[in-house]
């Protein structure tokens, strides 16, 4: 019970008798009597939780560790002659040389992106030699306004534009269109049958091939080519 520990005041009742009662001044008497209870008002903020009080202990002690090792700083650096300007000052030094190495590492890693990607770029594209690439790549490299967003130049289409139109040869020109090859369709379609130099479908004594022999078209059309009155379909079929 929240109040078993104040069961000591009444003392211990004798077997048989009733628990002694107290008036409220006999109850004030023995509660101050008792050294081991303590009693105050929450209303006038006197009590404080145990957890609570714990906790603002380790806060009050890690507070006081801190203020004693920061005396002990300074003690030192007194000893050592060293202000606490001159540390202001030392620490403003070392945030500006962060902050200025920091910028540096990142307009390096910045250029190391903006050239891969200018050589990317201009692999898409045929020079008339390694030395015509490097003049445009240097002239790219060195433009302002090509510039990197989202992995990718700004800028490049337009400038190669401009480069091709004033360093004309420094680009290989397009190869032309390639001519359309002959159909060997429309050439028997116009009766422009092919000639075969290399098969002669004569035997050797030039008589014409024995009936029941099936010729392949080239076979058909060599032979039509040496006897233009002969059937290619006959041939073909071998009738």
């Amino acid at each position: 019970m929240a109040y078993e520990y104040l069961r000591k005041l009444w003392g211990e009742a004798k077997e048989g008798e009733a628990p002694k009662a107290m008036t409220a001044d006999e109850f004030v008497a023995a509660l101050t009597a008792d050294k081991t209870i303590n009693v105050v008002d929450l209303k006038a903020g006197g009590y404080v939780a145990q957890e609570k009080f714990n906790r603002e202990k380790t806060r009050a002690d890690g507070l006081a560790e801190q203020l004693t090792e920061a005396n002990g700083k300074l003690q030192s650096f007194e000893k050592d002659g060293v202000t606490l300007d001159s540390v202001r000052k030392e620490a403003a030094d070392w945030k500006k040389k962060y902050e200025t190495d920091t910028k540096a590492l990142n307009d390096k890693l910045t250029a190391q992106e903006r050239d891969h990607l200018i050589d990317q770029y201009l692999n898409g594209t045929e020079f008339t030699s390694s030395l015509a690439r490097k003049g445009i790549r240097d002239l790219l490299s060195a433009e302002q306004s090509l510039t990197v967003k989202d992995g990718a130049l700004v800028g490049a289409d337009d400038l190669m534009k401009g480069f091709r139109k004033t360093y004309a040869d420094a680009f290989k020109a397009a190869d032309p269109t390639p001519a359309a090859k002959p159909n060997p369709a429309q050439n028997l379609a116009a009766n422009q049958l092919p000639y075969f130099s290399q098969f002669n479908p004569m035997n050797s004594n030039n008589t014409p091939p024995p009936k029941g022999k099936v010729m392949t078209l080239a076979e058909a059309m060599a032979y039509k080519n040496a006897h233009p009155d002969a059937d290619v379909g006959a041939l073909l079929s071998g009738n």
